[in-house]
């Protein structure tokens, strides 16, 4: 018995594929877009409607957090990082490669973006630094000497 690869595609319009032979593809993709866009995900007609959301990983050592950004395509030009009464806001703008294109297939998010994390009482919010490389914003976040751990002398 002979098995063959199926492309798995869970957000990429299940529905349309298995009635495709049965009705033509633009009715279909006008009466399911709307559902499949809330349900499943999006295509090129749909981008519009989504947000950027910048993926985040938040690692902690004894000395600091760390939370690592993924920008990809942007500069440090397009990148704003500001702290305020123990908020972390990060926001920027991915602006569009394809402008004056015509654009067959747009699967990319652009437009504006904003994220805000909350830090914890035991960082030093003065000392808070960022360093850019390769698409990914590093910002280290150094907890204050008192919420370190230290050592205890028994007398």
């Amino acid at each position: 018995m002979t098995r063959s690869l199926i492309r798995h595609t869970p957000f990429h319009r299940p529905l349309i594929g298995a009635f495709e032979p049965l009705f033509g593809k633009a009715m279909l993709d006008d009466f399911f877009s709307p559902v499949l866009s809330r349900v499943a995900g999006h295509d090129g007609a749909e981008s519009a409607a989504m947000t950027w959301r910048p993926a985040a990983d938040l690692t902690q050592t004894d000395e600091a957090y760390t939370l690592a950004v993924d920008l990809p395509g942007l500069t440090k030009a397009d990148i704003d990082l500001t702290v305020e009464d123990h908020t972390l806001t990060l926001s920027g703008e991915r602006q569009a490669s394809h402008e004056g294109a015509t654009a067959d297939r747009v699967e990319r998010v652009y437009g504006r973006f904003v994220r805000r994390f909350n830090l914890p009482s035991d960082v030093d919010v003065a000392a808070v630094g960022a360093e850019f490389e390769n698409g990914v914003l590093n910002i280290a976040i150094p907890k204050a000497e008192e919420a370190k751990a230290r050592k205890i002398d028994i007398a």
